[in-house]
């Protein structure tokens, strides 16, 4: 099951565009915007999304999130690129 207000959390507090969460949660950018509106994701879906939410927002509180505003261009997309690293790393199980 979603944990809905984890994922809307991590949305409004990460200040990640949708595209880069669509990225970081591997799901279509429209797929953001669905589930902001209300539908529920495949259970396997579901699942994946709540751990790299809870990733983002441990992130947040660890003041990695959200990116400054100067982080722009390739040197936005390369502190991405990172921060999908440390976000598998965060939702391993421990």
């Amino acid at each position: 099951m979603l944990e809905r207000e984890s994922f809307r959390r991590a949305v409004s507090e990460s200040g990640l565009s949708k595209n880069e969460l669509a990225r970081v949660f591997e799901v279509s950018r429209g797929q953001i915007y669905n589930i902001l509106g209300g539908c529920t994701p495949p259970a396997h879906r579901a699942q994946r999304i709540n751990i790299y939410s809870r990733a983002i927002l441990k992130l947040v509180e660890m003041k990695i999130l959200p990116l400054p505003l100067a982080v722009k261009g390739q040197q936005r997309a390369d502190a991405i690129q990172r921060l999908i690293r440390k976000l598998y790393e965060l939702a391993r199980p421990e």
